[in-house]
């Protein structure tokens, strides 16, 4: 089985029109509901591209790592949570995020 593009099946379902006129309609339903996916995808595409790239961001502010004039090393930005079960569950959102970029 061949696999196309959503362009060359666009383009396929679209040129072979000399059927009857219900498989002609059909044909272009088709080939219309396919470009909207396609464009979706698309869309859906680059908004996980931004997404990943804030989650990237957001490590790399939360691994900096400062030293004092003493020379104590620390870490300038942290989230915290004063409420030990919710810290547990936050601490494995952020690892599961972390895992997903790497």
């Amino acid at each position: 089985m061949t696999l196309y593009s959503s362009d060359d099946l666009v383009k396929r379902l679209r040129e072979t029109t000399h059927m009857y006129q219900v498989d002609c309609e059909l044909k272009m339903e088709c080939a219309d509901r396919i470009e909207q996916l396609a464009a979706t995808n698309e869309e859906l595409s680059n908004c996980l591209a931004v997404f990943e790239s804030n989650i990237k961001e957001l490590f790399v502010l939360l691994e900096r790592v400062e030293e004092t004039d003493e020379g104590r090393r620390f870490h300038p930005v942290q989230i915290s949570c004063c409420r030990a079960l919710d810290g547990v569950k936050l601490e494995q959102v952020l690892r599961k995020l972390k895992g997903g970029n790497a």
